[in-house]
């Protein structure tokens, strides 16, 4: 009878601890809404330093406890939260007005340890690099390419598992870009930026870097650059046109042209990361990205076949799968509206 009562006693202390911890988890969630709406224009520099070191702070705070990946942030706008399908990679970013319409960046990126079997996080650090090198290099936390991501792409070949990330970018008061990064993570948590996951080749605005480590599109900050995930159908070519020779004729006969069959193509219908096809607003500026701007009707995309992101261009997009849609981001004055896709 006393085994029975004290194990009683037991469960309803532990049931009264972890309803604590969810009241207490619950009431820093909302402080990081509190303080996010401070991360807008027109809000003193002071008072958005000020929201930006608590919300740094707090969500430390969070994802020190060991169940922090199923804390649920949904509530969250200005600060997107994205987590992988498999739960092993969280990601936290967002951004921060600077005078002169520029922004900061910030971010945290909270991994699972295969070895210790236990989830870690660590800050990262935005370092302001030159495209061209951006897209060469392999960055680790401290040297990060700062973008406030907005959709994770969990993709598995040949026994390694590949996070794609996709985000916006303010580069200076002109340009803006769009990013596709990609996330390597070891068995230990730590983790890199960028990979050479990314064939290129066709794509003008890559071709002095076909096989990039990250894709960098960059274009006016008066334009939009559509780039998102979603279900839509290409066309692979799989076998080139072929010539029939037609045979030689003697005599008073006409000779009979060569006939050239059509290519061969296979339809792929499937998910893919699809973006508009950027180009200068008058073809003298080409090179001079603050003035590339969409074209009209004119979508590329890639595809991930046998562990890469393959390059397909001008595919029609017209008439994407309904149902892909997740609720709009609100726009609090800070970024331009960003385009997400399950």
């Amino acid at each position: 009878m006393k085994k029975t009562t004290l194990i009683l006693i037991l469960t309803l202390l532990s049931s009264l601890l972890f309803s604590n911890s969810d009241a207490n988890n619950q009431q820093i969630i909302d402080s990081l809404k509190h303080y996010e709406l401070k991360l807008v224009k027109g809000v003193p520099l002071d008072v958005q330093a000020h929201a930006n070191r608590n919300i740094i702070r707090n969500l430390r705070i969070l994802l020190k406890q060991s169940n922090s990946i199923e804390l649920n942030f949904d509530t969250l706008t200005i600060i997107s939260v994205l987590t992988s399908d498999d739960k092993k990679v969280r990601v936290f970013t967002w951004t921060k007005p600077e005078p002169l319409g520029m922004f900061s960046f910030y971010g945290i990126v909270q991994t699972y340890n295969e070895k210790l079997k236990k989830f870690q996080f660590a800050m990262l650090e935005n370092k302001d690099l030159d495209d061209k090198i951006a897209m060469k290099k392999n960055l680790p936390a401290d040297r990060w390419y700062g973008a406030r991501y907005y959709d994770i792409i969990m993709k598995k070949s040949s026994g390694k598992t590949y996070y794609t990330l996709l985000g916006w970018k303010s580069v200076d008061m002109a340009l803006h870009a769009k990013v596709v990064d990609v996330l390597i993570l070891k068995n230990n948590g730590d983790f890199n930026f960028g990979y050479n996951l990314f064939d290129m080749r066709g794509n003008d605005y890559f071709k002095s870097n076909s096989r990039p480590k990250r894709l960098i599109f960059k274009y006016s900050h008066q334009g939009t650059m559509t780039l998102k995930y979603q279900k839509q159908t290409i066309l692979k070519k799989v076998r080139d046109g072929q010539v029939k020779r037609s045979p030689k004729q003697f005599g008073f006969s006409a000779q009979k042209k060569d006939v050239r069959s059509e290519p061969k193509y296979k339809k792929i219908r499937g998910k893919m990361i699809v973006f508009d096809q950027m180009a200068p607003e008058n073809p003298n500026l080409e090179g001079i990205f603050s003035y590339y701007i969409p074209k009209i009707n004119v979508l590329d995309a890639l595809y991930f076949d046998r562990g890469k992101w393959v390059y397909y261009p001008d595919i029609d997009a017209r008439n994407p799968t309904p149902g892909n849609e997740r609720k709009p981001v609100i726009n609090y004055d800070l970024i331009e509206t960003i385009e997400e896709e399950d």
